[in-house]
Parts: C-alpha cells; structure tokens; sequence
C-alpha cells in the first residue's frame, strides 16, 4: 500500500498477513467509498483466485480484515480485475469459470455490497416533504459527504453491512431529530427505507391563576394574553382547576395576565424571539389584592338577582365552593352604577346585598356565614362617574354584587 501526501507517492507498504498469504493476491481497486477489492488465491474462498472486500477504517489510514464476496461473484475457478461503478450495483471482471477454465472472459455484473438507504423527511402532522433540511450521518462513509434533502423530502447513503448510524436532521423551524439506523441484521444490496418526521417548534404555556391570601386556584378568571409584535389579544377562560393552555407563536413578545371583575394579577413577559427549539413555559399568576369568589350582575334599577347564564354559574361555583369548606365565610359586596342620587344608589345597593344573601339563604347557606355591605355608587370599576357619558355596557359593569372571603375583606369605611 502506497499513500499520496500531495505531491507525490510514498515507498509502498507491506499490508501483513490479513491481505497477503504465500499464494498470489492482485487487481487492487478502491471504489468511492473506500472499499478495497482485490484478489487472491490464498485466502480461504471457492477455488483459484476469488475477489475479497475490505472496509475502510473508521480514520481511513488502514483497512479491515477482508471478507470473501462469495458466489456469485465468486466461481471454482479464477475470479479476478473486480471493477464498478460509482454507486456500487454494476461492475466488471475477469473469470475463466466457463469451459472449465481454459481461457478468461469479461463478464458484466449486478452486485451490490454496500445498503442503500431510502431517507424521507416530511412535516409533523400535515406529511408534507421538508426541502433543504441538513442530514447528518454519524459515522460517515468514507467517500460520503453530509446531505441536504431536495425539494421531495428525499436523500440517500450508502452504508456498510453490519454498522450502527445515527442519522440527525436539522432544519430552521423544526425541532433537531436524531435516530438510529442499523445495518446488522440487512443483507449487503439491500435497501432500509426511514422516514423522519420533523415536528415545528412548539411554544407551549401552561398557566395558573392563584388567590392572593391562600394560593388557591382560581376557576372562571380570564386569561389576557397580548402578542405585542403582532398586536393580537386572546383571552382565556381558566378551566375548574385554575389552568389554560396555549401556544405561542414563534419570534414573538408576549405579555399575559388574568383578571376577575376588577381584580388583576401581576404582569408576566414572554419571549420566543430567537428561540431555536420547543420549549414549555410553566407560570403562575397571582391576584395582588383581595380576589373575588364570585361576581354577579344586576338590570338597572333593579335589586332581584338577576338568573341569566353569567349569574347562574358565578352562584353555582360560589355555593360549591362554600359547602366544600363549610367554614368559609364570605363577604356580599353590592355596588349601583353612577345613575341616579347618592342616597338613592345607597338604597339600592343595600337591597342588592340582601337579595343576594337571601338567595345563598336559599341554596342551603348558612346566615352566619354571609356577611352583608352596601357601597352605593362608590368603588367604580371605570370612568362612569357622575357627569360622564358612558355606553349600557359600561354601566353594567358597576351594577354588582362581588363575594370575597371574609378573611380577605376587611370591612371598609364607607359601608352602609
């Protein structure tokens, strides 16, 4: 064996007894993988000379023990000048194993001794084939170079027998993948077909919202988030446990909070901006100041609880809540809109509370646990105050009765 070092051949080299015996070894060629053919009528094979094949070493600077390639490559006879072509499947030799090896003859041959593998990379979900995603072989062929794939997905190597690889794939957008491919148990001209599936980044909350004083989840509370790259707002519904679900979008900014009535947690800012691979954002919310049980809303001019879809399950989930914990107290808030005299609002807000008591009364609470305030058109949830022009929406929002536990309710001064 000879080696090249730029310029010019070095001395050759004896390549020892795994290649050369006391019998004849000749016709050395190396194909584009590396793999070294020649032949020999020393080593063990089929009678005369026989074509052997031998790996490459992983660093390239030597060669494996050689295997015998074995009929029909191989006869009795004189098998000799193995030649093939670039891929491998088509090739030429020398044989005198026709008319009893009187003379040699040049046959043609299909004999593939490497495994074609058959790659495919496609998107999670919709199936479609990813272009241009970078394949990684892991270890790579000599002769082999890494791949990108084309426009249908689709790439290929050509492996040696009895080898393990790990193929990793690698494309913007997409989480990085790496599986195993193993040729141990595939015969030599045979094909593996692997498709691999890329998923896109995946940018997952899961979030909670928490009372201020006793860290309880907090169900019914919306959930504000608001892309401010995008501008686009979406509100959540928090499920019975306190909890939403959402996915960011990539190379965004993101602030989120919750709120319940006139409650607000605290502000929370999340970034996907250069962010190259899926990742699960945990995060709990908290209510900065006394946190609502419930709230319920009433017409104008009017103290009747009023039994529409809000009000009837904000009630229901009140009253599940205190007959699980039959020592809770709670505190009935009423409030009137800006509408109207002082005095008159104070009436009505008064009247609001009672008739919200008198409706828990109903349900099966207790009277001891159902503390009573008035606040008239006090603690304005908006701008509608007296003088200021404002939409039906808008003062219906302050025509209300909020329930908090007692212990978070200090009785204020101005209740009636």
């Amino acid at each position: 064996m000879s080696k090249w070092d730029g310029t010019t051949w070095g001395a050759p080299v004896n390549m020892g007894s795994n290649f050369n015996t006391p019998g004849n070894e000749s016709w050395p060629f190396i194909n584009r993988d590396g793999q070294f053919f020649f032949s020999s009528d020393g080593l063990p094979g089929l009678g005369g000379l026989d074509v052997f094949m031998a790996w490459p070493t992983a660093d390239g600077a030597s060669f494996e023990a050689p295997e015998n390639l074995g009929y029909p490559a191989n006869s009795q006879h004189d098998d000799f000048g193995y030649i093939c072509d670039f891929e491998n499947k088509t090739g030429y030799l020398s044989s005198n194993r026709r008319r009893g090896g009187l003379d040699d003859d040049l046959f043609r041959f299909s004999h593939d001794i490497t495994i074609k593998l058959n790659g495919l990379v496609v998107e999670e979900g919709t199936e479609t084939p990813i272009n241009l995603a970078q394949i990684t072989l892991d270890p790579l062929p000599q002769g082999q170079t890494n791949k990108a794939t084309k426009e249908d997905g689709k790439f290929k190597y050509y492996l040696r027998a009895k080898n393990d690889y790990k193929v990793t794939v690698t494309r913007d957008g997409y989480d990085v993948v790496t599986t195993d491919v193993s040729t141990q148990d595939v015969r030599p001209g045979k094909s593996i077909d692997k498709k691999i599936i890329l998923s896109k980044y995946k940018f997952d909350l899961e979030a909670t919202v928490t009372t201020h004083s006793t860290n309880e989840p907090v169900p019914g509370a919306t959930f504000v988030i608001k892309n401010r790259t995008t501008g686009e707002i979406t509100n959540l519904v928090t499920d019975e446990a306190g909890n939403i679900n959402f996915r960011f979008a990539p190379e965004s900014d993101y602030s989120i909070y919750a709120e319940k009535g006139n409650i607000k947690t605290n502000v929370v800012e999340i970034s996907t901006k250069g962010k190259k691979a899926s990742e699960k954002f945990k995060v709990t919310l908290t209510f900065d100041q006394d946190l609502m049980l419930a709230v319920i809303y009433y017409d104008f001019d009017k103290a009747d609880v009023r039994k529409d879809d809000f009000n009837t399950v904000e009630l229901n989930q009140l009253i599940s809540i205190m007959k699980a914990e039959p020592d809770m107290k709670v505190v009935a808030k009423s409030f009137a809109d800006s509408r109207g005299e002082d005095d008159y609002n104070d009436k009505l807000a008064s009247k609001r509370s009672k008739a919200a008591v008198a409706y828990l009364i109903k349900k099966g609470i207790k009277k001891d646990r159902i503390i009573a305030q008035s606040f008239g058109e006090t603690n304005l949830t908006n701008k509608c105050d007296d003088g200021v022009e404002c939409s039906e929406e808008d003062h219906q929002k302050n025509r209300r009765t909020e329930f908090i536990r007692a212990e978070d309710a200090p009785a204020p001064a101005e209740a009636k």
